[in-house]
């Protein structure tokens, strides 16, 4: 899959590539030619630099929102019964 989203190595990776494969990029999942590709691309633009950084604040504040927070892993009856009466029939 990143293989599709990145171009052969050797070509300049572009905006859009960089922002496609942002998840593998932080998750160190691309090879290591791949990931300095990005890292090149990243320090030569200044916009997707910005996105990265703002990137891995949404996530540090969606993390950091309910680390104090014990989550109800139980679905309420009603709710339930709402989202299934909303199902389409067959």
């Amino acid at each position: 899959m990143v293989a599709a989203i990145l171009r052969d190595i050797g070509a300049r990776v572009t905006c859009a590539e960089f922002v496609a494969a942002i998840e593998s990029y932080l998750a160190r999942e691309l090879t290591a030619e791949t990931a300095a590709e990005a890292d090149t691309h990243r320090r030569s633009c200044g916009a997707c630099a910005g996105y990265l950084r703002r990137y891995e604040a949404t996530i540090d504040a969606a993390r950091s929102a309910f680390e104090d927070e014990e989550l109800e892993t139980e679905l309420p009856d009603e709710l339930a019964e709402a989202i299934l009466s909303r199902r389409p029939k067959r």
